[in-house]
């Protein structure tokens, strides 16, 4: 979860009909189908859109499924209700509104069209058919279903009357349905082709990411599997593509075998019916022979280790007279000998080539003379002699042109070697030069000429520039077999100049913009010149660096020099009260500093809080925090605040101890009965007459009940959007419990100082519990137990701090590293918190040690991300996803709790917020598998990227899912819509961030099956590509399908 944070874009083709699969028929189905064709009437009577439901199923011979979407109108039980919730589960046919189906209601033509368009895998595709359908009676057809109606007609689904009159209201009869539905099982991939590829616009051809492919190949190489896609822009369509190949054959199954003879062959994709192709071109090598890396040293001192490299030689088909290593495959077993003078072998040392290389470690421990042989199966073995000397052949020493750099000067580095015996040096050998601290090395040598390094001033190997910051550089030399020891030379890095930093003098109020400046001075007392980029990096009084209002995207404000050397910024939305501290640099100068002070505003509002936290452990004890605050949250002290205090609880009570404070203060105690439940104080001063502070008091003996009901996921991206009371609104519009916030990560560190003061007072006033969230990578543990400790242990002005801590776990998944940094948390935390593993689905198969992790945690929180594709899923295959990963996380940890992380992001755009988001039946399905699979709680990822159907869906569908929702009350506005941006006259104003912290994934790799059954054509023949099988793939990453989609009738329907 970089996604939760980045939340990784993964997600995975569930087993369970993706491809429209025909079952077996069952008894259940049976049952439904009796239903059907037992309807009473002639074949001229109307259908309902219950009957015509129940038909659909018989007819497509669909799985039933008792699990679908959830309506108010619908019975509970019974063969109807099962085929409803088939028919709509499986996309065939939708309520006429949010959770209503009116299942008595006459089937329309519409409908029918919809259903029979749907079925086969055109659902999609229709959004672009948007030209007017050839009816007369066009202005009668929706907008947004004339794709469906030219569709039908297109395919002889349905057709005009005599007078040329679609009729999109007229009733469905069983004499209509029955020659529709035969029409339909008749089509054939060719005409559902034809229709698609009439949107297409684009094609993709390429590999499964699953497969170790390349375009650069050995002679003969087979690839398994070459895909294409026919798309409308990202959107994969059901059409299909003819393949043909320049050179080399096209198997059966889809496979490529390149040619016997090196050279470029071509691979095209034409989608059928179009202009639109895609061209993949190979490089087609031959492996020729084996070689000693040209870095092989010939010369190496005893006990030295000489990493010795072989190389597989091709020719390079562009010109094949010259040789290259072999980049176009991997894997080839090579084994290096050596032997001594007396032709005893010494080491046997092996590996496998890695594009072209084969590297082994190799130690010399004795002086003389030894022969290495590379071998391999088919290669002839090379050889090559290597000296091993018992000590050093040669002194060294490096030097400087200049021992003193400015930022972009360079110095030259030269290298003086002197032989220390009688021992001639080799004529040549590999070096590496490297440069450590303000200072990078140019045009380095990686071979030295010794008797050019002999004379007198040595050789140039390179040049040393000096670095931004003023300092030191050093450059260090060293060689490859250890002929000589490796030496280093040091320079300083001189400012080019100083910065002096202009801040206001006197306190800016909150809210203000401060304006800044710098003044650049050159060494020589002058202005600097104009131009120069100048960065102004505030760090706000909670240690938090960065630009408040945009601190998502960047962190420091840049201005260039004018003609007197001074640069300006205006910082905005300086908002927190206190002091700042302002770094000021440009590259090679001496940086500048200063700080400056933001005071509080007027007090206009009375705050309160339950400190640390308003959920209290039963028998535990927390105090009651007031204050006196400006409009934007700041403290504002010496403001005399008189309170008056209720409390209403059942068994806790409230010790107050203060009846006034000045600005701020501890006034009281609260202490947690030993009942679970809600109590609740009430604050209000006569300072603020009219205003009460209204706290409910949460008190839990067991901390997974702090994790029940809706959890959502917030980034820093989503506070810098949406605000802190646009947040509030939408958790308590959506009916959320918990909060997972970011605040810090692997590489990044804590940086939730903002948010924590932004929201979580505010959350806990609106009896939201908040969990801190940390992506850590656990590469380097100690610094991700410090990262957590510090969004653990910190506390907002208020005194407020977190209830709860979630380790994200994608990178590291070794099972003692995690056992160490789990056990960290725990001690952190202690016993009444609760601990949340996010972890990967099982079915990813990543590993996660969760046995381990079950020791510490009181919960698995799996990504549950299954939208992966560009195009809608259907219910069964939703509601089969979650149900797996809940299945196997309790085989495999028994008795841990499950919190069900479900997908509300389009893992397809860079905002996330795109048209390819699940839908409202995909989060219907993933709550009621997480209801029906025992899952304790589910959490949505993430919040601001909520689309309105499925915030409908989050908030007016209760977790556990028990049934349909209770009718909306008339006069209800906006039930379920997230609310974005919004907050009241206190809140800091941060308006909407340009994108989130995680990018989307774009157009990933892997892009999924295409091809199929047909005759092997040979070189340069096309090939039909028919419907077979898919393989389904780990979900990490998406896949893409030129084959038929969802629902497509075979053979035998």
């Amino acid at each position: 979860m970089r996604s939760p944070r980045r939340k990784r874009a993964w997600a995975a083709l569930m087993t369970a009909g993706l491809f429209g699969l025909v079952a077996q028929a069952s008894v259940l189905q049976a049952t439904v189908v009796q239903a059907a064709t037992t309807t009473p009437g002639p074949a001229s009577a109307a259908m309902s859109r219950e009957q015509l439901a129940a038909a659909l199923v018989g007819t497509f011979h669909l799985t039933p499924e008792s699990k679908g979407p959830l309506f108010r109108d619908v019975p509970p039980v019974g063969p109807m209700h099962t085929a409803i919730e088939t028919v709509t589960g499986d996309y065939l046919m939708a309520g006429t509104s949010d959770f209503v189906f009116q299942p008595n209601a006459p089937a329309t033509r519409l409908q029918l069209a919809e259903a029979l368009v749907n079925q086969l895998g055109l659902k999609d595709t229709v959004q672009y058919l948007t030209k007017q359908p050839p009816v007369n009676d066009a202005s009668q057809i929706p907008t947004a279903d004339w794709g469906y109606v030219n569709a039908a007609l297109q395919l002889k689904l349905l057709s005009t009357d005599s007078s040329g009159n679609f009729n999109p209201n007229g009733r469905v009869t069983p004499e209509l349905y029955a020659a529709a539905t035969a029409v339909a099982k008749a089509t054939t991939p060719a005409q559902v082709s034809s229709v698609a590829n009439q949107v297409a616009n684009a094609e993709w051809l390429g590999f499964p990411y699953w497969e170790n492919a390349s375009t650069n190949v050995n002679v003969g190489t087979q690839i398994q599997q070459i895909d294409y896609q026919v798309e409308h822009g990202e959107l994969v369509l059901p059409g299909l593509a003819t393949l043909s190949a320049s050179a080399g054959t096209l198997g059966a199954n889809g496979s490529y075998t390149a040619p016997n003879q090196p050279g470029l062959a071509t691979v095209t994709a034409k989608a059928d019916g179009t202009s639109i192709s895609q061209s993949l071109t190979f490089k087609v090598y031959e492996p020729k022979s084996l070689q000693m890396n040209s870095n092989t040293p010939t010369v190496v001192t005893a006990g030295t280790k000489v990493n010795v490299v072989g190389d597989v030689m091709s020719p390079n088909p562009s010109n094949l007279a010259t040789n290259a290593v072999d980049k176009a495959d991997s894997g080839r077993a090579l084994t290096l000998t050596v032997t001594d003078a007396s032709g005893n072998t010494t080491d046997t040392l092996t590996a496998t080539d890695s594009s072209g290389q084969a590297s082994f470690a190799w130690t010399p421990q004795t002086a003389g003379q030894y022969t290495l042989s590379l071998s391999g199966s088919g290669f002839a073995t090379v050889t090559q002699t290597v000296q091993v000397e018992a000590a050093a052949l040669a002194s060294a020493s490096v030097s400087l042109s200049q021992s003193s750099l400015g930022y972009g000067q360079s110095a030259q580095v030269k290298l003086s070697l002197k032989p220390t015996g009688k021992t001639a040096l080799p004529a040549q050998i590999p070096i590496t030069v490297r440069a450590a601290g303000s200072g990078t090395v140019n045009n380095a040598t990686t071979m030295v000429n010794t008797s050019q390094a002999e004379q007198p001033g040595g050789v140039v190997i390179g040049s040393l520039v000096g670095g931004a910051t003023p300092g030191s550089t050093t450059v260090s030399v060293a060689n490859v077999g250890n002929v000589f020891p490796a030496e280093t030379a040091s320079a300083s890095v001189v400012s080019l100049g100083s910065i002096s930093v202009s801040v206001p003098s006197t306190a800016q109020t909150a809210g203000s913009t401060v304006t800044v400046s710098a003044q650049l001075t050159l060494a020589n007392g002058q202005p600097a010149p104009a131009g120069i980029s100048v960065g102004f990096t505030p760090t706000a009084p909670d240690g938090e660096t960065g630009l408040l209002a945009t601190r998502s995207e960047y962190n420091t404000a840049y201005a260039t020099t004018n003609g007197q050397g001074i640069a300006t910024v205006n910082l905005a939305d300086q908002f927190m009260a206190g002091t700042y501290q302002l770094s000021v640099t440009a590259n090679g100068y001496t940086s500048g500093a200063s700080t400056y002070q933001v005071s509080p505003g007027p007090a206009v509002k009375l705050d309160a809080v339950v400190a640390p936290s308003p959920f209290i452990y039963a028998g535990k004890s927390a105090n009651l925090n007031v204050s006196a605050v400006d409009k934007y949250g700041n403290i504002v002290p010496g403001v005399s605040v008189p309170v008056h205090v209720t409390f209403k609880g059942k068994d806790g009570r409230l010790q107050m101890f203060n009846k006034q404070v000045a600005g701020e203060g501890t006034v009281g105690t609260v202490t947690a009965g030993q009942t679970a439940g809600t109590d609740e104080i009430m604050v209000s001063s006569p300072t603020f007459p009219g205003q009460q502070v209204n706290l409910p008091v949460k008190v839990y003996t067991n901390p997974n009940q702090l994790l029940q009901g809706k959890g959502a996921w917030a980034t820093y991206g989503v506070y810098a959007a949406m605000g802190p009371q646009g947040m509030i609104n939408a958790m308590k519009a959506q009916g959320v419990t918990h909060l997972y916030l970011e605040t810090a990560a692997t590489g990044a560190g804590f940086y939730g100082q903002l948010p924590f003061d932004q929201i979580v007072d505010l959350a806990h006033q609106n009896g939201i519990a908040v969990i801190t969230w940390s992506y850590a990578a656990l590469w380097n543990v100690a610094a991700d137990e410090a990262d957590a400790k510090a969004a653990l242990t910190y506390k907002s002005k208020m005194g407020s701090m977190t209830d709860g801590y979630t380790g994200d776990f994608e990178e590291n998944l070794n099972a003692s590293t995690m056992q160490q940094y789990s056990g960290f948390i725990r001690n952190v935390i202690g016993p009444n918190e609760p601990y949340v593993a996010t972890i990967y689905p099982p079915q990813d198969g990543f590993g996660t040690p969760m046995s381990t992790l079950a020791q510490y945690a009181n919960a698995f929180a799996p990504m549950d991300y299954w939208h992966g594709t560009e195009s809608d899923y259907t219910y069964s295959q939703v509601y089969n996803y979650v149900a797996d990963s809940i299945n196997q996380i309790k085989a495999a940890a028994p008795g841990v709790p499950i919190e069900v992380i479900a997908q509300t992001y389009d893992m397809w755009s860079y905002s996330a917020q795109g048209v390819y988001s699940p839908t409202g039946v995909e989060e219907e399905a993933a709550m009621q598998a997480a209801t029906d699979g025992g899952a304790a709680s589910i959490s949505f990822y993430d919040l601001q990227t909520m689309t309105p159907a499925e915030a409908t869906v989050v908030s007016d569908v209760p977790y556990p899912v028990t049934g349909a929702p209770a009718t909306t009350p008339p006069g209800t506005p906006g039930a379920g819509q997230p609310v974005a941006g919004q907050g009241s006259a206190g809140d800091p104003g941060l308006g909407q961030a340009p994108g989130l912290r995680q990018p989307g994934p774009g157009k990933g790799p892997g892009f999924g099956q295409g091809l199929g059954q047909g005759p092997d054509q040979g070189p340069g023949q096309g090939i039909r590509n028919q419907l077979r099988q898919p393989t389904l793939p780990s979900p990490q990453h998406p896949i893409h399908s030129g084959q038929l989609p969802p629902g497509f009738p075979t053979q035998g329907n």
